[in-house]
């Protein structure tokens, strides 16, 4: 899904206002009012105190799994114990093949950390036997240990606030993706980079623990908090109503705020002309004309974004003899929050809270564990 941002921006500043502040309440009159909406957030907002998260890390034909006694179960039977090997989509667990009834296997260990193509997972790992030479791989685990994983391959600065809001939106993000399927999230840019415990970092890990149960909600339910690497200046509308488009004057630090670059048009045939007919409101390509030897041919912004490997679809375009020449903004899809963005709310003095109220329209961002 996202485009992750590395930075090495020096001390965090000192945060000067917090426009974010909670309201105050009387507690004399307001203690029956407020055990009525606690009950209603309880019955509308997904708690995720002790919620568990399935993490789909690939399909494979040949792999080990390493632990600490690790231990296969299938319900509530033990399948085995001991080293788990995947050869040509056959597993066996401890020298012994397992049965093809016994799936999906669900993988435990002592202590909670298994290895898997050399890298260590905390939680347990389940396993879906999909063709005679498949297995799919999942990583099931506490939603605050997998955000361990995610949050510094998504943002590693210095910044605490930006940190503080990366925790809280990658939090709201995954916890709105649990459906009760197979699996809820992708460890890839498709959903959240998620690389387990290699990844970890104290100053991440703090943010982490700072932020503990906090989400972002909208009518009291956890948002789909998306968020991309730069806006370029405008952040793009998305399919809910606190994905507004909106202003962003704090990612031109950025080195994706403005860039340029140069493609062949030689896929098209002999292009004739090639022009930009429909943008959307936040100024991102829409739709693309191509006047060429083969006809006339339109090209949704998204597929033109992709066939040039584009940074965003933030941009325009100008024919130069058999080339065009792109100018753009921003990197990512630009919808809801801009990391850079956060990182130079962060630097002006903004606290997270305040951080995500400005890129998420009509939200709060409340404890719900």
């Amino acid at each position: 899904m996202n485009i992750s941002i590395y930075l090495k921006l020096g001390v965090a500043v000192i945060c000067l206002f917090d426009l974010g502040c909670a309201p105050v309440y009387n507690t004399t009159t307001s203690v029956a009012k407020d055990s009525k909406s606690r009950k209603a957030k309880e019955s509308k907002v997904h708690s995720g105190g002790k919620s568990e998260i399935k993490v789909f890390l690939g399909e494979v034909s040949d792999a080990e799994l390493i632990g600490n006694n690790l231990k296969a179960e299938n319900g509530n039977s033990e399948v085995g114990k001991g080293i788990v090997r995947i050869v040509n989509g056959n597993v066996s667990i401890g020298g012994k093949e397992v049965s093809a009834l016994s799936y999906p296997i669900e993988i435990s260990a002592s202590n909670d950390i298994i290895a898997f193509n050399g890298k260590s997972y905390r939680g347990k790992f389940l396993l879906h036997k999909l063709s005679s030479s498949k297995i799919q791989i999942i990583n099931k685990l506490n939603i605050e240990d997998y955000l361990r994983g995610v949050v510094p391959c998504e943002l590693r600065v210095g910044e605490v606030e930006a940190l503080k809001a990366q925790a809280v939106i990658a939090r709201s993000f995954a916890l709105s993706k649990i459906k009760g399927g197979k699996y809820d999230l992708k460890a890839t840019v498709e959903d959240q980079v998620y690389n387990g415990i290699e990844a970890e970092i104290k100053r991440t890990d703090k943010a982490i623990k700072e932020t503990r149960g906090i989400v972002c909600t909208y009518r009291g339910e956890v948002i789909d908090a998306r968020y991309s690497s730069t806006c370029g200046g405008r952040t793009q509308d998305g399919d809910k109503p606190y994905l507004e488009s909106r202003v962003c004057q704090f990612c031109k630090f950025s080195p994706h705020y403005r860039w340029k670059s140069e493609h062949l048009l030689s896929d098209f045939g002999k292009v004739r002309s090639i022009r930009i007919y429909k943008k959307d409101k936040s100024g991102r390509v829409d739709m693309i004309k191509i006047v060429s030897n083969k006809g006339t041919q339109e090209i949704r912004g998204t597929t033109f974004r992709a066939k040039f490997g584009l940074k965003s679809r933030f941009c325009d375009i100008r024919m130069k003899g058999n080339k065009i020449q792109v100018t753009g903004k921003g990197y990512g899809h630009g919808i809801g929050l801009c990391q850079y963005g956060a990182v130079g709310m962060a630097r002006k003095g903004y606290k997270y809270k305040s951080i995500l109220k400005y890129y998420y329209k009509r939200i709060k961002v409340e404890k719900i564990y």
